[in-house]
């Protein structure tokens, strides 16, 4: 997984709100992914990915860094 970038930080700072952290799973080798080439370019290696949404419990203001969030996202995809 990719470094998240600051953007929710700057977010969160004009509108304290709490986040909540979602990981999608399932899209690797889909038509969406990067995999053999660009996304959406190439025939899919299956029609019907099996594409899952997890959600964790939703973080304070305070808390809802790119580094925290990463991490809350990884937990997600490791559960």
């Amino acid at each position: 997984m990719a470094p998240f970038r600051r953007g929710v930080e700057h977010i969160v700072a004009r509108t304290p709100v709490p986040v909540i952290p979602m990981a999608l799973s399932g899209l690797w080798g889909s038509i969406f992914s990067r995999r053999g080439g660009p996304a959406l370019r190439k025939l899919p290696r299956r029609f019907r990915a099996r594409v899952e949404l997890r959600c964790g419990v939703p973080l304070p203001p305070r808390l809802a860094t790119a580094a925290e969030l990463r991490l809350e996202v990884q937990r997600l995809l490791a559960a």
